[in-house]
C-alpha cells in the first residue's frame, strides 16, 4: 500500500502507462517535479493535474482513501475518455496543457488584480500618514 502522495501519484502514473516525464510534460510541471515531491502537492498542481487527468481521484492521491480512479470513469487510456473532437492523442493532450495553462493565467491575473488593489490601498494610507505628519509638524513649527 502506497503511504506517500508521492508513491500514489507514481503508482497512477504507471497505471496510465505514462513515464514521469511524459506526466511531468502534460502537465506543464518542469522536469523532475515527481521526484522533487517531498511532502505533498500544493493546491494548484492538484488543479492542474485534475485538469490534465480527470480520471484521477485526488481525494486518493492526497490522503489515500477512496479508489485511484473516479467513480464512473473510464479504466481506459484519457483519449478514450474523451468526446469526440477529431482530435489526435497528441493533440488532445496539447489542448489539456493549454487548459491547464489558461486556467492557470486566469488565477494569476486575478491575483494581480487583489495585489495592485492592495498596493493602491496602501499608498493612499501611506500618503494620508505624511499629510498628517506634514501638518503636524507646521503647526509645531
Amino acid at each position: 500500500m502506497e503511504t506517500t502522495v508521492k508513491e500514489r501519484l507514481i503508482r497512477y502514473i504507471s497505471y496510465k502507462g505514462l513515464s514521469k516525464n511524459k506526466f511531468e510534460t502534460a502537465c506543464g510541471f518542469g522536469s523532475r517535479y515527481v521526484s522533487n515531491i517531498r511532502v505533498s502537492i500544493p493546491p494548484d498542481k492538484i488543479k492542474i493535474i485534475s485538469l490534465n487527468f480527470p480520471d484521477l481521484n485526488t481525494g486518493w492521491l492526497l490522503t489515500g482513501e477512496g479508489e485511484m480512479l473516479r467513480e464512473n470513469s473510464p479504466k481506459t487510456s484519457d483519449s478514450a475518455s474523451l468526446p469526440e473532437t477529431g482530435y489526435s492523442g497528441s493533440e488532445t493532450l496539447l489542448m489539456r496543457i493549454i487548459e491547464g495553462k489558461d486556467a492557470k493565467i486566469e488565477e494569476l491575473s486575478r491575483r494581480i488584480g487583489e495585489l495592485e488593489a492592495e498596493n493602491r490601498l496602501l499608498k493612499e494610507r501611506h500618503f494620508r500618514n505624511m499629510d498628517v505628519s506634514n501638518a503636524g509638524s507646521a503647526v509645531a513649527g
